[in-house]
């Protein structure tokens, strides 16, 4: 007895297309290891593009580029051309496979040819070459943070047989920063570092100096000795300079010390005074001034 069994072919309604070599599907999504497919090409599990050329281990949630065992979420081997904006969320290597700093780059390396050069195997960096021979090597002006001040007296003022705070610099030609007072003659320290101060004055007498002040305590000074003449006949231009280290918002005074028993022991001058001691003469002036050096 034989027994007749009859196929019905029913043709799917939602089959890939063949056209030539290609094969192609539009009619939903695609999945590949898996039966919900959420956007167009759906894979479940690593999958490569031409070998290594693209690989997604999906194991590891992480690509590799020209490489098939990435070690981080993107890792290329070769170079990386990028038009328009990128935005990186997390630390990026270069030259290494574990970033501790947004951009941790091990060599050397240039941005726009020398604008920024770094050379890393001689711990050096270069501004403007790419050839840095010293730490820090730069072609070109530099333009910095300043802080000075120069200042002069407006009118003649004197300091008699006493001692005190000098305010008679109440002229200031140059105050960058705004470190100084015109109305106290004291320095407040914009930023801290080294400073240079420089200060003179006339004396009459036997017996005078001028200091500087830190924080109103002594700092440094001079001194001057008349001699056997008259007192008040003694005419010494004195001078004094220092190397001052201050922090933020100290401040710096100059202060007088007179002993000669004159009226007008320690004398100011704006320039081009006539000299008191007659003669036809001009004194050049006085004048306290000073700048940073060095940040610290």
């Amino acid at each position: 007895m034989s027994t007749k069994v009859t196929f019905a072919y029913v043709k799917p309604t939602r089959a890939f297309t063949v056209s030539g070599n290609d094969l192609y599907y539009t009619d939903g999504n695609v999945g590949i290891g898996k039966s919900n497919p959420s956007v167009t090409l759906d894979v479940s599990g690593n999958f490569a593009v031409d070998g290594g050329l693209l690989f997604v281990d999906g194991s590891n949630n992480r690509v590799g580029i020209s490489k098939t065992n990435p070690a981080v979420a993107l890792d290329v081997s070769g170079s990386i051309a990028v038009t328009g904006n990128s935005a990186i969320t997390g630390n990026l290597a270069i030259g290494k496979s574990t970033p501790t700093v947004a951009l941790d780059v091990s060599g050397n390396f240039a941005v726009d040819g020398n604008t920024l050069y770094v050379d890393a195997s001689n711990n050096r960096v270069g501004i403007g070459k790419s050839d840095p021979s010293v730490a820090l090597d730069i072609s070109g002006y530099i333009k910095s943070s300043i802080i000075a001040f120069h200042a002069i007296p407006s009118t003649t003022a004197s300091i008699a047989n006493s001692t005190g705070y000098v305010s008679a610099y109440t002229n200031a030609l140059h105050n960058i920063g705004g470190g100084y007072s015109t109305v106290t003659g004291t320095f407040t320290a914009p930023a801290s570092g080294y400073y240079f101060f420089s200060a003179n004055a006339y004396f009459f007498g036997n017996s005078s100096s001028l200091w500087f002040y830190k924080n109103n305590s002594i700092a440094y000074g001079g001194h001057w000795n008349g001699n056997a003449y008259n007192s008040a006949d003694i005419h010494t231009f004195g001078s004094a300079t220092a190397l001052i280290q201050l922090n933020t918002n100290d401040t710096v005074r100059l202060f007088v010390i007179s002993n000669s028993g004159t009226s007008s022991a320690v004398r100011f001058y704006p320039p081009n005074t006539t000299s008191p001691l007659g003669l036809g003469l001009t004194v050049p002036g006085n004048y306290f001034c000073g700048y940073l050096i060095n940040l610290s």
